[in-house]
């Protein structure tokens, strides 16, 4: 379900990245039809049962945010080009957007067990 503050969040920042974390939240929804969305930490917030990824809009980039840090592990292998931290993947506006970020590294944070 699509939250009306997640609406507002994305109304309320640059075009070229409200079209990347519209895109990713597209993602979510289409791949996870009981995803539960919320602000959360001031950021739209994705749950499947007790598992979570989170999106938001910085200066100069996107960053996608991770339930647990293990799972940026393989992102970082996959792609050194991009900013990684403990559980956040930042990519900047200048960088595409791996396709493999968004269905193979979603897929893993949201799997229910």
């Amino acid at each position: 379900m699509k939250s009306t503050e997640v609406d507002a969040y994305l109304a309320g920042i640059p075009e070229g990245r409200r079209q990347r974390l519209q895109s990713f939240r597209s993602a979510v929804h289409a791949s996870y039809p009981g995803v539960t969305e919320s602000m959360k930490y001031k950021m739209p917030t994705f749950e499947l049962a007790e598992k979570w990824v989170a999106m938001a809009n910085q200066k100069q980039y996107v960053a996608i945010y991770f339930c647990c840090a293990d799972l940026v592990e393989p992102i970082r292998k996959a792609h050194p080009e991009l900013s990684i931290g403990v559980g956040c993947v930042r990519v900047k506006d200048t960088q595409p957007v791996p396709e493999d970020l968004l269905i193979q590294s979603v897929a893993r944070a949201l799997a229910v067990t």
